[in-house]
Order: structure tokens, then C-alpha cells, then sequence
């Protein structure tokens, strides 16, 4: 039982509540724009925050040090291309002086001869923070634009992270914490019910039961049942003042007409 209450908790987490915490898309960008540009279609679950990042990996080319500092762009479009959000982050070449150039490439010389390694340098920006993907217009294309058509890039991918906040959170950071604690209450709750459940039947039988057994006493032995009934009543009558009274005149031998006059009789 335990095991498949854990199941169904991690069932939860991962199809139902918590939805896919990664998404990573390849950008291939179009030089034959006026900027490289690239359009990418997304699919990233709705009402939910995302933080939006590009890694790219940069050539030490010449072209690039000429560049000096860029723009990276990245616009998040509905099916209607309206836009669900924008923004740009600066990059540029990590500054090399000649000589440091110089000695990189002699210490390096063999394993650029062999392809073990490349003159590249690798970034990641963060283009956007807590984008919320919205329920009525979700975002399904992304835009990913250099400013520099002189930027040349090797590869280059989009990625988004989503942003998990309270109960989910805490589902996924600690997962056994929650599973153990989600097992307890729902065990706990189940106890609960069934001895109510228990305590609710058993008092229902004991009435039943007597409810019965009155019923069968009473058709079985009808004139028991009767005589009893005439017995209490014959008591109650006793202990009342006018039963005493009477009791006590035909103890001494009187008896009372209907007028209420009394005539003692001799024994």
C-alpha cells in the first residue's frame, strides 16, 4: 500500500501537477536577413512563469573582435503574433591580448592540431526572468535576433526554465519530504473514515438487534408481553392515594357504594 501510494504521488508530480521544469530548442540562424534571425516554434505549458535563456558558442575570429559588443534579442509571439514578451541583453568577446593569444595557441597546438578543442568561447545569456506564458494568448513562436549581421556564431540554442513557486515547489526540491508527509495524512485520513465508518455500523446493528428481539419477544409470546404491560400498570395504580384509600377500607371489611357511602360487614 505504501508503495503504491508513493507511485501515485510521483504520478502526480510528474504528469498532472508539476508540469516539464526544461525546455531546450535548437536556433538556426537566417543570414540571408538583413540581421540573423531566427524563428522558433515553442510549445511551453500555459500559466506558468519561465525564465528565458540563449547559449551560444562564439569563434575568437577576427570579425567577432570587431563586433565589440552586440545585442541578443529574444520576442515571445502568440498564434496571432502578438507579442507576450521582448527583451535584449549586450554580449561580447572576452577581451585577449596578442601575447596571451600567442602562448594559448603554442600550449594548445596539438590538441587544436588533433580536434580535441577549438578557439571558441561559449555563452549564455538570460534574456528574460519570470516570463509568465499567459492562458488566453500562450506563446507558440520565439524570435531570437543578433543585432550584428558581422556576428558569426557556430551554434546556438533557446532555453526555458520554469519557475515553480509554493506547493509545487516544494513537490519537486524535496520530493521524499513531501511524499512521506502527503503518505502519513492520507493514511491518517483513511483511519479517520473507517472508524467512524466502524463506530457508525456498530451502533446501527446493537439498535437493530434489539429492535428485533422486541419485535420476535412480543409476537412469540403476546400474553407474556401483555401480562407484563398489566403488571406495571396494576403497580402504578397501587401506589396512587385513591387505591390506598380503598385498600384500606376493604381491609376492614367495608365496602363503598356508588353514592360513596360505606357499609361495614361483619365477618
Amino acid at each position: 500500500m505504501l508503495r503504491s501510494l508513493v507511485g501515485s504521488e510521483m504520478c502526480i508530480r510528474d504528469r498532472f501537477y508539476i508540469p516539464q521544469t526544461s525546455h531546450t530548442y535548437p536556433v538556426y540562424l537566417d543570414y540571408g536577413a538583413k540581421l540573423p534571425v531566427a524563428v522558433v516554434p515553442i510549445a511551453i505549458t500555459r500559466n506558468q512563469q519561465y525564465d528565458v535563456a540563449v547559449t551560444f558558442d562564439l569563434p575568437e575570429s577576427d570579425p567577432n573582435y570587431q563586433a565589440g559588443m552586440f545585442m541578443v534579442g529574444v520576442r515571445l509571439e502568440s498564434e496571432s503574433q502578438e507579442v507576450v514578451a521582448s527583451a535584449k541583453r549586450p554580449c561580447i568577446l572576452r577581451y585577449k591580448s596578442t601575447l596571451l593569444k600567442w602562448m594559448q595557441t603554442v600550449f594548445y597546438a596539438l590538441p587544436y592540431v588533433l580536434g580535441w578543442c577549438e578557439q571558441r568561447q561559449s555563452f549564455e545569456l538570460e534574456i528574460l526572468e519570470s516570463s509568465l506564458n499567459p492562458w488566453s494568448s500562450p506563446a507558440v513562436t520565439a524570435r531570437v535576433e543578433f543585432d550584428d549581421p558581422n556576428v558569426q556564431v557556430y551554434s546556438a540554442q533557446l532555453h526555458f526554465h520554469i519557475k515553480l513557486h509554493g506547493l509545487r515547489w516544494l513537490m519537486w526540491r524535496y520530493f521524499w519530504s513531501t511524499a512521506v508527509t502527503f503518505v502519513v495524512c492520507l493514511a491518517f485520513f483513511f483511519m479517520v473514515m473507517f472508524g467512524v465508518a466502524y463506530l457508525t455500523l456498530s451502533l446501527g446493528q446493537e439498535e437493530a438487534h434489539l429492535d428485533q428481539l422486541t419485535s420476535v419477544h412480543s409476537t412469540s409470546h403476546p400474553q407474556v408481553f401483555v401480562g407484563r404491560v398489566g403488571e406495571e400498570c396494576a403497580a402504578a395504580s397501587i401506589n396512587s392515594p385513591g387505591r390506598r384509600s380503598k385498600k384500606g377500607l376493604r381491609h376492614r371489611g367495608g365496602v363503598s357504594n356508588e353514592t360513596g357511602e360505606t357499609t361495614l360487614l361483619d365477618d
